[in-house]
């Protein structure tokens, strides 16, 4: 899979992108703790046309001294099997 045409450096940049691309309308994707390896890890719904939010993404946090030291995305909802996590919501 190429690699996603945009990359984060700090907490401001990831603000800034949320707050002007990613979502609009509240309601359209939903975020369920799980873990991942040790980690805390978040799968992501996200809901289509025909109103079924769908596994969309599951985002491994790491933790650091400060916070999240990173945060991996992997963009393949079948995953969400291997986390015990149904494809619908």
């Amino acid at each position: 899979m190429p690699p996603v045409p945009v990359w984060f450096t700090g907490r401001d940049a990831v603000l800034r992108f949320l707050a002007v691309r990613a979502y609009t309308r509240a309601g359209d994707l939903a975020m369920v703790p799980t873990a991942a390896n040790g980690q805390p890890a978040a799968a992501e719904y996200r809901r289509g046309d025909d109103n079924v939010m769908r596994a969309h993404s599951v985002h491994v946090l790491t933790p650091g001294a400060t916070g999240i030291a990173a945060m991996t995305v992997f963009l393949d909802p079948s995953l969400f099997s291997s986390f015990g996590l149904p494809s619908t919501r």
